[in-house]
């Protein structure tokens, strides 16, 4: 991947750190592409050889503590086995991550997709279809003088004139129409209500009293 990586800036040597800081120009062949995805295929079988080793080892350690010999090695081994199978499956991870960036790097620089000849417009048609294009702008009815006339065109709709009447509004100083001129309209005219005495409410009075004489005290009255 390294001399992958040089390649692109057209030196071979490793301890050059500002080669690394310009420009791309260079780029490797597709040969140099397919060893490096070769590479790293390899390297993807071996990881993933590894992860599996280690994963029937640590199974064949846990079943080894059961029996309770040798208790303390066995428990390294399981640890160190536990610790391969976490790395292993990492490094399948980073390599699968590299095979798909290497992979759509060769695929940007070397394939270049064409059109099918099945699929090519001859010049002829190309040619003919702008013709064909211009002749329809030129006799576009939307796009016409602003006086022309409309109805003059085939299949154009005949717009026939609406006439319409102002009504005059009455004016404000127009004196409403008198009810007594008007037939149909006579009826009683309203008389007015007699007003009655409502007596409020308030204090009584007091009645006076008559003077008493003798006669009166003497009959009781």
């Amino acid at each position: 991947m390294t001399t992958l990586c040089q390649s692109f800036f057209g030196g071979t040597s490793e301890t050059d750190p500002p080669l690394f800081k310009g420009s791309w120009n260079h780029y490797p062949d597709e040969a140099s592409f397919q060893r490096v995805l070769d590479s790293l295929n390899i390297l993807k079988r071996l990881f993933l050889k590894l992860s599996s080793r280690g994963t029937d080892a640590y199974q064949h350690f846990s079943l080894s503590m059961q029996s309770g010999a040798f208790l303390q090695l066995i428990l390294t081994l399981t640890a160190i086995t536990s610790r391969f199978c976490c790395l292993a499956q990492e490094l399948v991870n980073i390599t699968d991550d590299l095979l798909l960036h290497t992979n759509r790097l060769r695929i940007a620089i070397f394939v270049t997709k064409v059109l099918p000849s099945s699929l090519v417009i001859p010049e002829e048609k190309v040619n003919a279809m702008v013709t064909m294009v211009d002749i329809q702008e030129e006799h576009d009815p939307s796009k016409g003088s602003e006086g022309s006339d409309v109805s003059s065109q085939p299949g154009a709709p005949v717009m026939h004139p609406v006439v319409t009447v102002a009504l005059p509004l009455p004016e404000a100083s127009e004196q409403p129409p008198n009810r007594e001129a008007v037939p149909g309209l006579q009826g009683p005219k309203p008389t007015r209500s007699s007003k009655t005495d409502v007596a409020k409410p308030g204090r009584t009075k007091p009645k006076k009293k008559s003077k008493r004489d003798e006669i009166d005290d003497i009959f009781g009255f």
